[in-house]
């Protein structure tokens, strides 16, 4: 099995819209709640409850999806019908092929209120 047939088969539907270019990329992607006990991948403050105040979550997308051109102004990133601003994101290869991206995402301030 390859990273591409897991996301293909089991993730949730994702799309990639360029307001600029009025097109849209339909597509899977894995988005789960990010869960981490130190700041290692973001800046952050705390609460009591160790919790951080903004929502964070994990992608995990296809490889011939690149998202790291998300912003809030020209391109969208939408998962099961929630859009995400991109705070940080890399590519993982095998060889010279990517094989899937990885990101920490958070929704765009429309949608977190």
């Amino acid at each position: 099995m390859t990273a591409k047939y897991i996301i293909e088969k089991y993730g949730q539907d994702a799309a990639l819209t360029d307001a600029a270019e009025n097109k849209t990329i339909r597509f899977k992607a894995f988005v789960q709640a990010l869960r981490y006990k130190n700041k290692l991948y973001l800046r952050g403050t705390y609460t009591e409850l160790g919790r951080n105040q903004q929502d964070y979550y994990l992608y995990i997308g296809p490889g011939d999806v690149d998202i790291s051109c998300v912003d809030a102004a020209a391109r969208t990133l939408t998962v099961a019908g929630v859009s995400y601003v991109v705070d940080r994101t890399e590519k993982h290869y095998i060889g010279d092929t990517v094989i899937y991206h990885w990101a920490i995402i958070h929704p765009t301030v429309a949608d977190n209120s």
